[in-house]
């Protein structure tokens, strides 16, 4: 019986809640065990596009979520950080497929880059090493 504002995801094999761009998170993610009795068998963003996520969901949070807003850019701005050192060509690789997909996600996430100029400089450092991503 499917539910309402569900759908199937094949990345997980599960129906879940319709979240906007959640299969960007979901390609090239990974399998893990989530800590529960003998393991739980769980899928997780590759840690790049997560990050990246939380930059194309956050200026879609308004009203009461406002303030999840703020943590979503923290969030990815550290993650950012850290892996424009540690995982530069993934990151460069997830940035240049987000590009690709459109005017709007660069755009949106342009916009919010103007507002934390760290997170910018930790894209930047990955366009130096690896070029500009596709327009």
């Amino acid at each position: 019986m499917r539910r309402t504002g569900f759908a199937l995801f094949p990345h997980i094999g599960e129906s879940v809640q319709a979240l906007r761009h959640l299969e960007f998170t979901f390609d090239g993610s990974r399998d893990a065990v989530s800590l529960y009795r003998s393991g739980v068998p769980i899928k997780v963003p590759a840690p790049e596009r997560y990050a990246l996520h939380k930059l194309i969901v956050a200026p879609l949070r308004s009203g009461t979520f406002r303030e999840k807003r703020r943590k979503d850019l923290d969030q990815a701005s550290w993650l950012l950080s850290v892996l424009s050192e540690r995982r530069a060509y993934e990151l460069w690789s997830a940035w240049d497929d987000l590009c690709r997909r459109g005017r709007t996600w660069r755009e949106r996430v342009d916009a919010l880059l103007e507002e934390r100029p760290d997170a910018r400089a930790s894209l930047d450092l990955v366009e130096d090493e690896f070029g500009p991503p596709a327009s």
